[in-house]
């Protein structure tokens, strides 16, 4: 209540950052947490979680309760709340978002080229000024586009030298956040914000999964996989179970237990998926790479240089190891008349850089 108080006392032209932050991103509990604006997918991940768990709870539960033992869905029951807590850490968490340079950063160290506009841009505002017709360029509008386009990708594909544990790492121009992305840094289309470590957008949990709230996402993955496991095993052996003991054909039984069949049929379902996810960033643990350098090998001249060498070393060092802090200040008050009221943060440390950090 305090803070709220100083925080009216506030010149009107005093703000807090996140309330200007240029990426497309919402924010909940007055910036405390972070999340992207399709966050409301969410809701569908949880209504299928809920809809398999009830119906679990309602047919299984209790057969398992008295036929082998309590402790089975209670402790199914502990598996499914912390796969919601994963699912929330990575929905709110700050995916490790790197803030956007300021113009008169950009200006002392790129020149004019550091505020020109992007590609895409460039080519959108070329056939719709200057073309007669919608959708077609004449050649004169062609010629400055191939002309801005040449310029774009010198500066775009300007290599500075940066090295990640004696091996040398490519770091790109980001026109839109007006810096170089730091090495596995990948600018995210859905959020508009550059991401350490970038694995993908995942619409399911309403956020970018990167170098903060990897861990989480893996988690999440991992507890549904292994929760729909358990459902479907406790299906099918609740329906071979009244088939042996009072013997009854395999149609029977189910018919005697149709709920079994109906939680069967969706645990495969989902188990499929999800399944299939967790084996598929085991890999890519085991490997020490995001989904996103695997779909574009970005960084296979140099398999090594984020890996620490074995599966377990690396299983530690991206899920156990330390957690870097947000570089986000979005709880700090900024001058809107400031040429630089969109500056979140400083984009530079002197943290030297490691081995498979996430």
């Amino acid at each position: 209540q305090l803070a709220r108080q100083m925080y009216d006392r506030l010149p009107t032209t005093m703000t807090l950052r996140w309330q200007n932050f240029p990426g497309n991103n919402s924010f909940l509990c007055d910036g405390r947490l972070i999340v992207s604006r399709d966050w409301g997918t969410v809701g569908c991940s949880l209504f299928l979680i809920g809809l398999v768990s009830i119906v679990f709870y309602i047919f299984e539960a209790p057969f398992l309760w008295d036929t082998l033992s309590p402790a089975i869905p209670l402790l199914l029951a502990y598996v499914w709340l912390l796969m919601l807590v994963f699912l929330f850490r990575t929905t709110f968490t700050d995916p490790g978002i790197v803030p956007r340079a300021p113009k008169s950063e950009s200006l002392a160290l790129y020149g004019d080229q550091a505020l020109m506009p992007r590609t895409k841009e460039v080519m959108v505002r070329e056939v719709f000024v200057s073309s007669h017709t919608p959708g077609v360029l004449r050649f004169d509008a062609l010629l400055r586009l191939k002309e801005k386009m040449e310029i774009s990708l010198q500066l775009l594909t300007t290599i500075t030298p940066h090295e990640v544990d004696g091996a040398p790492m490519q770091v790109k121009f980001c026109f839109t956040c007006r810096l170089y992305r730091p090495p596995r840094c990948s600018h995210c289309s859905v959020c508009d914000n550059c991401v350490e470590n970038f694995d993908h957008h995942c619409p399911w949990v309403g956020n970018c999964v990167g170098r903060r709230n990897y861990r989480f996402f893996y988690g999440f993955i991992m507890s549904a996989s292994l929760l729909s496991l358990a459902f479907f095993v406790a299906s099918i052996f609740h329906i071979v179970h009244i088939s042996h003991t009072e013997n009854k054909s395999a149609g029977e039984a189910i018919g005697a237990t149709p709920g079994s069949m109906v939680v069967a049929g969706l645990c495969f379902v989902v188990l499929w998926m999800v399944g299939g996810m967790a084996c598929y960033h085991t890999a890519l643990v085991a490997a020490g790479i995001t989904t996103n350098e695997n779909i574009k090998g970005a960084r296979t001249d140099h398999p090594a240089a984020h890996s620490h060498g074995t599966f377990a070393a690396n299983v530690f060092g991206y899920l156990c190891g330390p957690r870097s802090p947000s570089l986000l200040q979005l709880r700090e008050v900024c001058d809107l008349e400031s040429g630089d009221a969109r500056d979140y943060g400083s984009t530079s440390t002197d943290e030297p850089l490691t081995r498979g950090t996430v």
